[in-house]
């Protein structure tokens, strides 16, 4: 059954207030090489079923982080938002998450599925590398179609 678990390898900048796809570089796995890690950083299994889908953006601002939340974007549609963590105006600059959990069918074919997240602040906005703790994006098959 396909399977997948990435994670951001390397920071990624990004502009503030604006939705980017997360470039998970980093594979833990891939039990049916459907996942993309150096091109288009998505999934899109040759299996037609129910998928359970997660994943984590976790970031900051160098000046003042506002808010940061997550999507999922299925075959270039937006899908469904993950948690939305707005922070008081002026409060610093603490890294923080938002995630995203959630079921999806995939046709086997032409569907795929994608993470982006949005970071919204002053100053320098950036994803931070981690080593899979944050920062992640993984899915599942849970049901053939």
């Amino acid at each position: 059954a396909p399977a997948f678990s990435a994670y951001l390898g390397t920071s990624q900048t990004v502009t503030s207030a604006v939705p980017i796809k997360i470039q998970f570089n980093t594979e833990v796995f891939d039990t049916a090489s459907a996942f993309d890690s150096t091109t288009n950083y998505r999934f899109q299994p040759l299996v037609a079923g129910y998928y359970q889908v997660n994943g984590m953006v976790y970031g900051s601002a160098t000046t003042t982080l506002v808010a940061i939340y997550c999507q999922i974007n299925k075959t270039g549609t937006l899908y469904q938002y993950g948690s939305v963590l707005n922070v008081v105006t002026g409060t610093g600059t603490s890294p923080s998450g938002s995630v995203i959990n959630t079921i999806i069918y995939l046709n086997g074919s032409t569907d795929y599925i994608e993470l982006l997240g949005t970071i919204s602040g002053t100053g320098t906005c950036s994803f931070t590398a981690t080593t899979g703790t944050t920062n992640y994006f993984n899915a599942s098959l849970i049901r053939s179609a």
